[in-house]
């Protein structure tokens, strides 16, 4: 027999009408490692909100003098940047793997014989087309991936000239045609790096490298020259691969955010390659199998996921009636003339939370007082008005970060022996990723730098590089017991305090008022302690996580949990916080020698600011869940406290009990950052949201409801809360997205509005204004009110974003979207609510009265 007839061959049926759709198909699965990271690329680009805001960059600030300039070479020398990055990570990668892997024989015949001349002739009519076009199709795509991306992205800005968002708006429009200029050059720059190629599939006849026809024709040299330019291209990659793994710091300091698209993408695209090859001539799933092993050995023996720790050991927290006694001393004035304690709680949302946090704490600080200005502190204030009053802030995940961020900051304020008010610590600079030159004589703009910064970058660098070798961490363990890898997590944590290091200045002798400063690297337990006990309040921290075994809450508090037995009487129960676990229970304790395991190495010694706040935002696939361990076993996972309920109302609504219990009469600021609609909906309780049918119902039905409780319990512990302390007594600041109907909400223009109006004392009800200046008076910088009468009512259209961001980091149009939420009526209305809290000492009868009025019935929050 011979052997044309002994091997099996490859069917010969025509490519019309639609046989070739399965050629392509088979063509495409050869070379899948390309195409799955193609696919990918683009549904990350187009669909996710928070990759789309990517795109969102330009030089400098949004708005002010210098700004109003042609922006086309500026983001054409962008754009030029990134597509030389994009073809050398990700284009070349695409096309070299695709090349590398349609250069196997085995793909279309198997790897058990060799090609015959007849299986020429099927593949040069049914797969030669396919093979000289797909890497070249797949190479493209990766630039109309980015070509979608940033389209959806405009496609996200306002379009009209109304509000100071257009401007940033403008800004990237302007600079669009470079975008395009720059994507048309990196288009022909692949083409030209992989033009050869084209040409030489083109002229020959063999595709395969090391197979010959039977009759000798055809030759490999030229396919040796295509193959050996792909193996090329796939040894940078591997070469990129490692050196970004080895300088991911340096390489952070250069180029961040969009720039690391094409590595994310095109990093591991060598190794798959090289692994797909094997699979091909074995016909063995070596793919499968090393990512089942990975997951196996990252499973049993995978990175220990440590909760960071400062570097001294725990102090007892201080008792509730401790605490209200210090917070007494501290505000109250004669004999029992005291304001009601303001409690904060501020829902996650990764940065977007901790911006406008951020934006609303800032806007309290600068602004404290019924008129503008802040003369109501007086001139020997040692904390700013609002850290006085504030009793505790309840941070949830990114309101966690805001929280510990804003209570730090107000540890470190200064003093200019020219100014009798308290300063901000933030250094006067602006920051790259910044929306405006900051005034550092802004709180709000301190805030905002310390929260605004590209957190994401040395997250994802880590996920991409680092993290898939951190479960060879317990081997290392043993054989050198302190040495560990720094898992994602603790990057993202480490750049929160690098970050703020970097902003805050370290104040001379003499003008800082605080003892310490307020250090994101500093024990939590030890934070503001004996500040408080001197007299100088600073607002109590409880973040919120969520305990990954029971589903319950997870606290790391500067409350004891434990009352003591008068308070226990009191409050008639015997923790303050029911059914939470302390994480200040689960540190371990000190041992010595330690135990010879990785995961011992930080046992009883206190959280770092950071770290607590990194435990309550430690979401999926972002922050791995984090781990508190006792010698070398583990006592708890903590996972992002938004699991549990995302406002951090539970824990609120407790203190505010409490508190009653004590004769206070507490008041709440609710921030939120999720968009909610502008146009309230009184009927919204009443029904559910209308929803879409799932593709799979039967399937989906549980996760939906799984997903929509959360949502439920949220908004069943804002209306405990509200019960609590009465709805009268909660100010909410909301972000306000897109209307889903044309609102008939009225508002007046104001221009030079900076978000306060002085309201005069015969004025009952006071007024608040939308601000929607033109970019001609934004750019004056004025900040004085408009003279003479407001303007009409007119209509409201204010300037929405189709997407407000989620993520670690925060582009400069969102940053100014979240910004001007303040300006919104209803945020008005409540900044000018907290400013009378603030500014009302009560006498201890009244508090007692209000304290002791019934709570009411758990309602809704209208606004929310």
């Amino acid at each position: 027999m011979s052997p044309d007839a002994a091997a099996p061959v490859l069917r010969d049926v025509d490519s019309w009408p639609f046989n070739w759709i399965g050629d392509l198909l088979r063509v495409i699965y050869a070379c899948r490692v390309a195409a799955i990271s193609v696919l990918l690329g683009y549904l990350l680009l187009t669909q996710v909100p928070q990759a789309r805001d990517l795109f969102l960059v330009f030089q400098g600030p949004a708005f002010g003098p210098g700004t109003d300039y042609p922006r086309f070479w500026e983001m054409l020398f962008r754009w030029l940047v990134y597509f030389v990055i994009h073809i050398i990570a990700w284009s070349s990668a695409v096309q070299a793997s695709a090349e590398h892997l349609l250069g196997e024989s085995a793909w279309l015949i198997g790897p058990s014989r060799e090609l015959t001349p007849r299986d020429m002739a099927i593949y040069d009519r049914r797969f030669r087309a396919f093979v000289v076009v797909v890497p070249y199709a797949l190479a493209l795509l990766t630039f109309f991936a980015v070509w979608c991306g940033y389209e959806a992205a405009l496609a996200d800005l306002p379009r009209d000239g109304i509000g100071s968002l257009a401007l940033s708006a403008g800004i990237l429009r302007n600079g669009s045609a470079g975008f395009y200029v720059a994507l048309a050059c990196g288009i022909a720059a692949h083409l030209f790096l992989w033009g050869r190629n084209i040409r030489e599939i083109v002229r020959t006849e063999a595709h395969f490298r090391e197979k010959k026809t039977t009759e000798g024709k055809g030759g490999s040299g030229w396919r040796e020259a295509v193959s050996l330019h792909a193996a090329v291209w796939l040894a940078l990659g591997l070469v990129m691969l490692g050196a970004v793994a080895a300088f991911g710091d340096r390489l952070l300091a250069v180029a961040s955010g969009i720039y690391l698209v094409p590595i994310l993408f095109g990093a591991w695209i060598p190794v798959f390659t090289q692994i797909g090859v094997a699979s091909q001539r074995t016909r063995f799933p070596f793919t499968v199998l090393l990512l089942v092993a990975w997951l196996l050995a990252a499973n049993s023996c995978g990175h220990s996921n440590l909760v960071s720790r400062a570097k001294q050991e725990p102090q007892p927290a201080m008792e509730f009636g401790e605490a209200v006694a210090a917070w007494k001393q501290a505000n109250c004035v004669g004999s029992g003339t005291c304001p009601r304690p303001i409690l904060v709680t501020i829902a996650g949302g990764a940065s977007r939370a901790a911006f406008f946090a951020a934006t609303i704490l800032g806007e309290l600080l600068d602004n404290p007082c019924r008129q503008p200005g802040r003369a109501c502190e007086g001139p020997d204030a040692t904390v700013p008005l609002l850290g006085k009053r504030v009793f505790a802030i309840s941070g949830v995940s990114g309101g966690s970060l805001g929280a510990v961020q804003a209570v730090a900051a107000m540890s470190d304020a200064r003093r200019d022996p020219k100014d009798p008010t308290l300063l901000p610590p933030c250094i006067d600079k602006s920051p790259a990723h910044f929306y405006k030159t900051p005034n550092d004589s802004k709180w709000r703009d301190c805030l905002q730098v310390l929260s605004g910064e590209d957190f994401l970058s040395p997250t994802v660098l880590a996920l991409v590089t680092s993290e898939p070798f951190l479960f060879l961490e317990p081997m290392l363990g043993r054989f050198w017991p302190n040495g560990h890898f720094l898992d994602r997590a603790a990057i993202l944590e480490n750049s929160w305090i690098n970050h703020y290091q970097d902003n805050v200045v370290a104040p001379a002798q003499g003008t800082q008022t605080m003892p310490a400063r307020g250090d994101l690297a500093q024990s939590f337990s030890r934070f503001g302690q004996s500040a408080r006990k001197d007299g100088n309040w600073l607002p109590l921290l409880v973040l919120n996580a969520t305990s990954e075994e029971t589903g319950k809450r997870v606290l790391a508090s500067q409350l004891a949990n434990q009352l003591e037995p008068a308070t226990q009487i009191k409050l008639d129960r015997p923790t303050l916080f029911v059914d939470a676990f302390e994480a200040s229970r689960f540190l371990g304790e000190l041992t010595s020698p330690r135990p010879n395991c990785a995961i011992a190495r930080g046992n009883g010694l206190d959280l770092t600011l950071a770290s607590a706040a990194l435990n309550s935002a430690r979401f999926p696939i972002v922050s791995p869940a984090g781990r508190f361990a006792d010698g070398c076993d583990v006592t708890l996972r903590a996972v992002d406290g938004g699991y549990f309920e995302n406002d951090g109302a539970t824990t609120t609504a407790e203190i505010a009990d409490a508190l009653k219990r004590f004769g206070l009469a507490p008041v709440v600021l609710h921030i939120a950052n999720d968009p909610v609609d502008l146009i309230a909906d009184p009927e919204r309780d009443q029904r559910p949201p209308p929803r879409e049918d799932s593709l799979a119902p039967l399937l989906m039905a549980p996760v939906n409801t799984v997903l929509s409780t959360r949502g439920a319990r949220g908004s069943y512990a804002l209306a405990t809360l509200a019960g609590v302390v009465g709805k009268d007594n909660v100010a909410d600041f909301l972000v306000f997205g897109e209307p889903s109907a044309p609102t008939q909400d009225k508002f007046a223009i104001v221009d030079r509005l900076t978000g306060f109006e002085y309201v005069p004392a015969e004025i009952e009800r006071p007024k608040c204004f939308e601000r929607t200046s033109p970019s001609t008076e934004l750019a004056t910088g004025a900040k004085a009110p408009a003279e003479g009468a407001p303007p009409p009512a007119v209509p409201n259209r204010a300037t929405v974003l189709r997407e407000v961001s989620m993520s670690w980091w925060l582009s400069k149009p969102v940053q100014e979207y979240l910004d001007r939420q303040t300006y919104h009526r209803r945020n008005c209305q409540s900044l000018l609510k907290a400013r009378m809290w603030l500014n009302e000492p009560l006498s201890a009868p009244e508090q007692r009265t209000i304290a002791e009025q019934p709570a009411s019935a758990p309602v809704k929050m209208p606004d929310r």
